[in-house]
């Protein structure tokens, strides 16, 4: 949950520097990142990776996660995400569509 607010609060920040670029905000993202993060399910060693396809038209987003297990009755668990940044044109918004292999899906909407 933490990560995504820090990545909602990093996208919001962009958004105001964004001028004739409509990917400006998300631009900062493109790459490959790799950390460990904390958080409810516990301590986890995430791999990230942004990379923009069809000729900038997409930003396709990939999330693997190793969890460590909590207590001696836990185990470790591999969970992960991908999603799709896109710029739409009759909004003039950035929309994110994020698939968790939990089986939900969260679409966000990046406003100025």
């Amino acid at each position: 949950m933490k990560r995504r607010i820090l990545i909602a609060m990093l996208l919001f920040a962009a958004a105001a520097q964004a001028q004739s670029d409509p990917w400006a905000a998300v631009r900062v993202f493109e790459g490959e990142w790799e950390g460990t993060v904390t958080g409810k399910p516990g301590k986890q060693l995430s791999h990230r990776e942004y990379h923009f396809e069809y000729e900038d038209k997409f930003l396709s987003q990939r999330d693997d996660s190793v969890y460590q297990p909590q207590s001696s009755s836990d185990r470790s668990g591999n969970r992960g995400d991908f999603g799709v940044f896109s710029y739409d044109v009759i909004q003039k918004k950035i929309v994110w569509r994020q698939f968790h292999s939990e089986g939900f899906v969260n679409e966000y909407t990046l406003t100025p």
